[in-house]
C-alpha cells in the first residue's frame, strides 16, 4: 500500500510539474495545435440560386449566375487543423491552418429528384491572431486575419433517378482570398488544454476567377469538362462575376505544445 502512495503521488507531482512549466513556457512563446469544426452558412447571393436555375443554364448553354444552395441548401459542414506560435510577451500569434467544407444541392434530396451540384473547397490560411489577456488567464478574446489559397472542385450531374444522363465537371486551380475571425477561449487550469468558439468570415475567390466555355465530349454519358466558372462571361454583358464565400460558427479543442 506505501508503494501505491508513492508511486501515485509521484504521478501527480510530474502532472503538477509539467502544468507549471507550461505556464512558464508561455512567457517565452508558445507552440499550439486545435482540431476545429465548422457550420457553414453561404452568404453572397451568388451562391443561392436553385437547382432548377442551374440545370436550366446548363441545357441552353448559357451561364448559371448563381451556384444553387438557395432554399434549405445553403449550409455545409467543415473541419479544420490548425496550427499557431504566441511570440513571447506579445498579443500576437502567427497560425497556420488548412479547412474543407462541402457543399451539396440537388438530386438525393427531396427538393429535386433530377440534378445534382456539389462544390468541395479545400483552404490553406496563413494569418496573425491578436490574443486579449494571457495563456495563464481562463479567458482569452481573440480575433484573426488571415490570408487564404483553396482549391474549388464543382460536379453537376442530371438525368433519371438511376442514372445520370448529363454530367459537367468543373474542377479549377487555385483561388485567393481572406478571412477575417473573432471568438473566445476558456483555457483549463494548469493544464495544457483550451475550448474555443468562433465566428469566421472566408472569401474564397477574391482573387484568380476565371470563365471557360465547356468543352463537349461523347461517351458513355454527355460529359462537359470546364471552369467552375466563378468570372464573368466575356459574351454576356448582363453577366456577373460570382462570390464564392461562407459565414461559419465553430469550436474547437486546443492544446499547448
Amino acid at each position: 500500500m506505501k508503494k501505491f502512495f508513492y508511486a501515485f503521488g509521484s504521478l501527480i507531482f510530474v502532472i503538477f510539474s509539467l502544468s507549471e512549466a507550461s505556464a512558464q513556457e508561455r512567457e517565452y512563446g508558445q507552440w499550439s495545435c486545435a482540431a476545429i469544426g465548422g457550420f457553414d452558412y453561404s452568404v453572397s447571393s451568388a451562391m443561392h440560386g436553385t437547382i432548377d436555375q442551374y440545370k436550366t443554364s446548363i441545357q441552353s448553354g448559357t451561364t448559371a449566375t448563381q451556384y444553387p444552395f438557395g432554399g434549405n441548401r445553403f449550409y455545409s459542414i467543415g473541419l479544420e487543423a490548425q496550427f499557431a506560435y504566441r511570440y513571447a510577451k506579445s498579443p500576437l500569434s502567427l497560425y497556420f491552418g488548412g479547412y474543407g467544407s462541402n457543399f451539396n444541392a440537388g438530386y438525393g434530396f427531396r427538393f429535386s429528384q433530377s440534378a445534382r451540384f456539389t462544390m468541395s473547397i479545400g483552404t490553406a490560411t496563413a494569418g496573425l491572431e491578436y490574443t486579449f489577456g494571457q495563456l495563464y488567464q481562463h479567458w482569452n478574446f481573440f480575433g484573426r486575419f488571415g490570408l487564404n489559397s483553396s482549391i474549388i472542385v464543382g460536379n453537376y450531374r442530371s438525368g433519371g433517378a438511376n442514372r445520370f444522363t448529363d454530367t459537367t465537371l468543373l474542377t479549377n486551380g487555385l483561388r485567393f482570398g481572406f478571412e477575417a475571425e473573432i471568438g473566445e477561449r476558456y483555457n483549463f487550469s494548469r493544464s495544457r488544454f483550451g475550448v474555443e468558439a468562433s465566428l469566421n468570415y472566408s472569401n474564397i475567390n477574391l482573387i484568380g476567377k476565371t470563365y471557360s466555355v465547356p468543352v463537349l465530349q461523347q461517351g458513355f454519358s454527355r460529359i462537359a469538362v470546364g471552369s467552375i466558372n466563378d468570372g464573368k462571361n466575356p459574351n454576356d454583358s448582363a453577366d456577373s462575376p460570382r462570390v464564392i464565400d461562407y459565414l461559419s460558427f465553430r469550436v474547437g479543442a486546443r492544446i499547448y505544445l
